[in-house]
């Protein structure tokens, strides 16, 4: 089967409309370490960058919950209304619609910040919607991504000997990569049984299909459009919640920036790549 941009679409619909009750309390990105690094994020952005937020493919409100504090309008849009049906509106303070990110329903020049979260890796092609951000985005904005595959990572990790490898922490990575049955989240997720492996892997279409965010083609296709000050981040690298949680932060700490010192070299052993720019 040919897969479209229409199959993309309808894989997302189906398998985020099944899922979409429990998406909160099943998804990593929630976990308090997570949550703690993005809001840090977020702030340091609205310090730079004032006023009005929009999180564009924003699901159940993951960035919005974070973002509101620090921005005096918050817009959310997303393809799938079950996801929508989930944000806390935060007594109208955030607005959300439903809506295709390849065809925005706002002005142009109108948001200081827009930020996708999670996202990009789910598109049938990356260039609109980063188009359409771009055009919504006042000059001087801010555009924030994350949580999505590293292509390297992946690659890497996909032509491993995993039968070389001892510790358990490093398996379970490996086989998250190299054994569909045993690493993707459908095998957790209630949605599966809805849904199925095929929708799952359509609905994240430039990891699967796609290998993940190459930061050489993410930078091209953004310097096209006209973004300035592209900056590519690793983030998560290999084992991390392991040392964060087993041994200590102070560790954990120390090994990110060695391994961030070390790039480009060590790119590969991040799972992530989280992206700013300016318009």
């Amino acid at each position: 089967m040919k897969i479209t941009k229409k199959h993309v679409e309808k894989a997302n619909v189906k398998f985020f409309s099944a899922n979409a009750t429990n998406y909160n309390k099943e998804e990593p990105t929630y976990l308090p370490e997570n949550k703690k690094r993005v809001r840090k994020i977020l702030k340091n952005i609205a310090n730079l960058s004032p006023g009005t937020f929009l999180d564009v493919g924003c699901g159940t409100g993951f960035l919005l919950d974070l973002a509101y504090p620090y921005f005096d309008q918050l817009f959310g849009i997303d393809i799938t209304q079950a996801m929508l049906d989930q944000v806390n509106l935060r007594g109208g303070k955030i607005k959300v619609m439903k809506g295709n990110s390849e065809k925005l329903p706002f002005k142009n020049n109108q948001f200081n910040v827009c930020t996708s979260y999670g996202f990009l890796h789910h598109l049938y092609r990356l260039k609109p919607t980063l188009r359409e951000i771009y055009r919504c985005m006042k000059k001087g904005g801010i555009f924030y991504s994350d949580q999505d595959p590293n292509y390297y990572y992946w690659k890497h990790l996909a032509e491993v000997d995993i039968s070389k490898i001892d510790k358990k922490f490093v398996r379970k990575e490996i086989l998250s990569v190299q054994d569909p049955e045993e690493g993707f989240r459908w095998k957790k997720m209630k949605g599966y049984d809805k849904t199925g492996k095929q929708t799952v892997s359509i609905s994240e279409y430039q990891k699967i299909f796609g290998g993940g965010i190459k930061e050489e083609v993410i930078k091209k296709i953004m310097s096209d459009i006209g973004f300035k000050d592209i900056k590519i981040n690793y983030e998560w690298y290999l084992g991390e919640g392991y040392i964060m949680h087993k041994v200590s932060e102070d560790a954990d700490r120390k090994i990110l920036s060695y391994l961030r010192t070390c790039l480009p070299l060590t790119r590969n052993l991040f799972k992530y790549v989280s992206i700013t720019a300016k318009k």
